[in-house]
């Protein structure tokens, strides 16, 4: 192998080392980040995502998905959703309001 050879691979070698690391130190993944913070933070968890979604769903366009997630959260007993599931009771679609209304009573029922 010639010198301008193992240069030139050398050269490529380092370069791709250079460029791993800057990319890690810019670009950390979220668990190496996690690992180096000091500071607690609270996230929603999931059950609580997944309940702000069905809560949010109460406001769809489509009065199907309104009917889904009124069941859902009736089903799920969420007692948070109740202020929720009252503006459904004067929707203009009756199976949102029968929906809601069952919600509501089974959110209400002892488990």
């Amino acid at each position: 192998m010639t010198p301008l050879a193992v240069f030139i691979r050398t050269l490529m070698k380092t370069s791709a080392i250079f460029i791993g690391a800057t990319w890690i130190v810019l670009h950390p993944s979220l668990d190496w980040s996690a690992s180096r913070t000091t500071s607690v933070t609270a996230e929603q968890g999931q059950r609580e995502a997944a309940l702000a979604g069905l809560r949010s769903a109460l406001t769809d366009q489509d009065p199907t998905v309104r009917t889904q997630a009124a069941w859902a959260l009736g089903a799920i007993g969420d007692s948070s959703a109740s202020q929720a599931l009252l503006p459904l009771l004067k929707d203009a679609d009756v199976r949102v309001r029968r929906l809601a209304a069952w919600a509501i009573a089974a959110i209400g029922r002892e488990p």
